[in-house]
């Protein structure tokens, strides 16, 4: 077997379908009770900053998000010793590379600005018994809809509820991205750093759009 082919395959598994990583699905899928449907409130129902920074908001991953981080977690450990092809070093920085806390991360800096706490709980049930005031929904998806290229889709949703699942604010993004085929060791990496960016950009950009929503219901 080839170098080059050899290289193809390895970034075929790392970073491609071959992960496993299913079609993006409803984001409340599973977590919403039977029957229940999210209702969007009026633009006039306003409330002051000042009341949200005294508010503790509950963060429910949406059911993308938890497929992709559970997928994630489960090779990195299977993969993180190296292989033929790469080594440990390149391993980690593949995996760095769509690692679920690049988008967590972003989330919670955004939600500091504005709540005084942030607490991560498991379903929108859980937030409700706490007495929820508000709940924000944040999901992540990671498509590779051409296994064996440098092409992938990321799309972001926050999305904040009150206690009641009543939305009140919105933001979303998706991109496809396509860089094509890498037949040597330096192109993957290179589109490992960029696959990092990418995914960044798309949550950013969601929740840039969350910020300008959550914004217009301020009095």
């Amino acid at each position: 077997m080839t170098l080059k082919i050899l290289f193809l395959l390895s970034a075929i598994v790392v970073t491609s379908g071959c992960v496993g990583l299913p079609p993006r699905v409803d984001p409340y899928s599973g977590l919403l009770p039977a029957g229940k449907v999210r209702e969007v409130v009026q633009e006039n129902m306003t409330f002051s900053r000042a009341e949200l920074k005294r508010s503790t908001v509950y963060v429910v991953t949406g059911a993308n998000f938890e497929t992709y981080a559970a997928i994630w977690k489960e090779t990195e450990q299977r993969n993180r010793g190296g292989n033929m092809a790469y080594n440990r070093e390149d391993m980690a920085r593949i995996y760095a590379s769509w690692a679920p806390s690049l988008t967590t991360t972003r989330l919670a800096e955004v939600l500091r600005r504005y709540f005084k706490e942030v607490e991560v709980v498991s379903d929108l049930a859980q937030a409700q018994t706490r007495n929820a005031q508000w709940i924000v929904m944040f999901d992540h998806a990671l498509e590779y809809p051409n296994p064996g290229a440098a092409n992938w889709i990321n799309t972001t949703v926050v999305e904040l509820l009150d206690g009641k699942l009543m939305l009140f604010s919105k933001g979303e993004a998706s991109v496809r991205n396509d860089y094509g085929l890498a037949w040597d060791h330096a192109q993957v990496m290179r589109n490992m750093d960029q696959h990092a960016k990418d995914v960044r950009a798309v949550a950013d950009r969601a929740l840039a759009v969350f910020e300008e929503s959550l914004k217009r219901r301020f009095k």
